[in-house]
């Protein structure tokens, strides 16, 4: 017989903008701007890191700029609008 135990999740909010969940295995956590929006996220199993995000944002509030790492490389992505596409003739 398969038994499983479902432990339960504790949700955090130890500053204004910063939620964390976790149990005894896993702690996500997120951190936001003061427009509620994401600016890092880590995913950690054990205390291990195993997923980052980072994401900047321009004075419109559009993506600028994001940053993943899935364990252990980091990938850098950089967004340009769609005007200095146009311009630059891509």
């Amino acid at each position: 017989m398969l038994h499983v135990a479902v432990q339960m999740f504790s949700f955090e909010f130890p500053r204004a903008h910063r939620e964390v969940v976790r149990d005894s295995n896993v702690e996500i956590v997120r951190d936001f701007d003061s427009r509620g929006r994401a600016t890092d996220v880590w995913f950690r199993f054990n205390n291990y890191v195993v997923f980052a995000l980072e994401v900047k944002h321009d004075q419109l509030g559009r993506i600028h700029q994001w940053r993943r790492k899935v364990h252990p490389t980091w990938i850098d992505f950089t967004c340009l609008n769609v005007s200095t596409l146009l311009l630059s003739g891509s």
